[in-house]
């Protein structure tokens, strides 16, 4: 237990074993159990954020936010099971089962007319330090009929950080060759956002909702937010300014420059029934990005 608190401190530490960390081990032990019997119960599933662009309000994708259904009927939010699933590695699993039921969706909002829509689903650093990443999403695509150029693939910082970060960035790489999309999340609020820019194959990153919250009363973060906007201009790279609730938000954004949103002002995260409901009662518009190449031909 001592062990695992010094490697969550950043490793070479020490640390001596107190007598409070025995309940935070039990309480994970108890936690991941539950995760075990609710994956065993397919009690995990993914809510949908929609992504739009303006003016009007176009769909152009949507971000998978893993939920857990709990006894009551309830949903319990990522943040309350996450560390756990990551440190007992059950992320791997939960990351599957996103997955899976992330690209059904596109089946069926295409069966709502719904065309050539796109879902962003987060891979751990576990998935992406995988040597068969790409060839298992590559068939995960392939089975649904789905275009890779429909998947969007979040990266977290921390993930870049990970000391097997090589490992990563290779798979990366090869992700974004088969046609996947790859999106920097929270960027912004670390200090290796700008060098990931050049690092790596990024087709769009999210302006953490720290620089968004409160942007129209607030110049400092206009100047910040103004500055990544004209660098992702100036690199042809999407930006999509994130956690946007309020009408003055939205102004102060398209402002500098944003044309692409998401956050409660739009819409919450919705299940998928929810999200079908949501979209017919508004006679939304999907973004297409163009012609892209089949799938079957980046499978060969």
């Amino acid at each position: 237990t001592a062990l695992i608190a010094g490697k969550s401190m950043g490793r070479n530490q020490t640390v001596l074993f107190q007598e409070d960390m025995r309940g935070l081990a039990v309480k994970t032990a108890r936690i991941a159990a539950q995760i075990k019997v609710g994956l065993s119960e397919e009690a995990f599933e993914p809510f949908y954020q929609p992504q739009i662009a303006t003016p009007g309000t176009r769909l152009i994708g949507l971000e998978a936010l893993a939920r857990w259904k709990q006894p009551d009927g309830t949903y319990a939010p990522a943040s309350s099971f996450i560390d756990v699933a990551n440190e007992t590695g059950l992320i791997t699993e939960i990351d599957h089962v996103i997955l899976r039921q992330s690209l059904d969706v596109l089946g069926v909002l295409a069966r709502q007319g719904i065309l050539d829509p796109r879902v962003s689903v987060n891979l751990s650093s576990v998935q992406l330090r995988n040597e068969a990443i790409v060839e298992r999403l590559l068939d995960e695509c392939l089975v649904r009929n789905v275009l890779a150029s429909q998947v969007t693939i979040e990266v977290l910082e921390s993930t870049l950080l990970d000391e097997r970060a090589d490992t990563i960035g290779q798979n990366i790489n090869a992700l974004s060759k088969a046609g996947f999309r790859i999106e920097l999340d929270d960027f912004g609020t670390g200090h290796t956002a700008l060098a990931s820019l050049t690092r790596f194959p990024v087709h769009q990153i999210k302006v953490d909702r720290s620089l968004v919250e409160g942007i129209d009363n607030d110049q400092n973060k206009r100047a910040i937010a103004g500055g990544l906007y004209l660098v992702c201009k100036r690199l042809g790279i999407e930006a999509i300014a994130e956690g946007v609730e309020t009408e003055a938000e939205l102004a102060a954004l398209n402002d500098i420059g944003f044309t692409n949103f998401q956050g409660y002002y739009f819409a919450r995260p919705m299940s998928e029934q929810q999200l079908v409901g949501w979209i017919t009662s508004r006679d939304m518009v999907a973004y297409s990005s163009g012609k892209v190449s089949s799938y079957r031909s980046l499978a060969k």
